[in-house]
């Protein structure tokens, strides 16, 4: 099911392409090279020299939630559920359970990063940190984006898990300690320390405005004033995950 994608949507008795409806697929990715309509393959460092990327992504356990603006979900689920009614029985009931769980915000951004990280231009240098309750490097240090070394964050996508609280200052330290040209963060909720002390440890760790930091606010809940702002104090672009969609 992992290349399962749907075109069209029933808005009541219309079919709707879903391009209109989220700006995201919730089926399948924003394209290779781009995370939630970020592109990376765009980004380049100091004298148009390969860029340097750390991906900072939430993976607390809010993160097992559900994806997309409430309409966007009522729509989803509908289809989920007539697509399983036609093909019916066991297997309509995997299919429905299955399209579902790709909706899982969790699930969605890995796709989403991956996706990125897949298409990354050669000679870029980037780094995937995950945190929760603590940050987890994929990697000691940024590291050139090779097929390999793609291929290699791949198989960490698949083995992460939703847990734990939003302990975002360490990993943007963590972050910043690794000498990016960019950060992007992809978070769904409210960090454990307060947005404010984000923003005021952020100031200090930039305080040469070396680093651009870019936001994705990924669900209803998550703090858009915040993120909006983290973004905005350090030269970046804000990308919505969920609200305001419809």
């Amino acid at each position: 099911m992992r290349s399962f994608v749907i075109g069209l949507v029933m808005a009541g008795t219309a079919l709707v392409p879903v391009s209109t409806l989220a700006q995201v697929n919730p089926y399948g990715s924003s394209g290779k090279g781009k995370i939630y309509g970020l592109d990376l393959t765009a980004l380049q460092g100091p004298d148009s020299t390969p860029a340097r990327i750390a991906i900072v992504m939430d993976f607390s356990g809010s993160m097992s939630g559900q994806s997309g603006s409430r309409t966007e979900q009522s729509v989803t689920s509908r289809i989920e559920r007539g697509l399983g009614g036609m093909i019916g029985g066991r297997a309509g009931a995997e299919v429905s359970d299955q399209l579902r769980e790709r909706r899982q915000k969790a699930e969605e951004a890995i796709r989403e990063v991956a996706s990125g990280v897949d298409g990354l231009p050669d000679g870029t240098w980037f780094n995937v940190i995950t945190f929760e309750s603590q940050p987890h490097p994929w990697q000691p240090s940024l590291v050139e984006a090779t097929d390999e070394i793609k291929e290699e964050a791949k198989d960490y996508f698949d083995d992460l898990e939703p847990t734990g609280g939003t302990a975002m200052i360490p990993a943007l330290e963590e972050a910043f300690a690794e000498g990016p040209d960019f950060i992007v963060l992809v978070s769904d909720g409210e960090p454990n320390e307060g947005s404010q002390a984000v923003l005021e440890r952020v100031t200090e760790l930039n305080a040469d405005d070396a680093v651009v930091v870019h936001t994705i606010g990924i669900g209803e809940d998550h703090d858009r004033d915040f993120m909006e702002t983290l973004a905005e104090q350090n030269g970046g672009e804000t990308h919505t995950r969920g609200a305001g969609i419809f």
